[in-house]
């Protein structure tokens, strides 16, 4: 499954890649063909289900930190780049910190 507004991108990458095709540009094909499989990749979006009672964790990768309220979460390049909601809830406030 693909993450939600994701397919307009992969489709242009591979319309590109075919008129790379049809105009005999392999070298540009293959690049083409690269790109497009790459956007698949990164735009993947499984479906995930707690194991047992527990609950989702809200991204795929590496816990770096905890603090009392932030959970910080490295996320390499092969892991899956959608944030998840693992609790119901309402939002009280944003900050954004620089």
């Amino acid at each position: 499954m693909l993450a939600e507004k994701s397919l307009h991108f992969i489709v242009i990458t591979a319309l590109i890649t075919s008129v790379f095709v049809y105009l005999s540009l392999y070298y540009l094909a293959v690049i083409g063909v690269a790109v497009t499989a790459f956007l698949v990749l990164f735009f993947r979006d499984p479906k995930r289900k707690p194991k047992g009672d527990g609950m989702l964790s809200p991204a795929d990768g590496k816990i770096m930190k905890i603090n009392d309220k932030r959970v910080s979460i490295f996320m390499n390049l092969h892991d899956v780049h959608v944030n998840r909601s693992p609790l119901s809830g309402t939002v009280k406030g944003i900050e954004h910190i620089n």
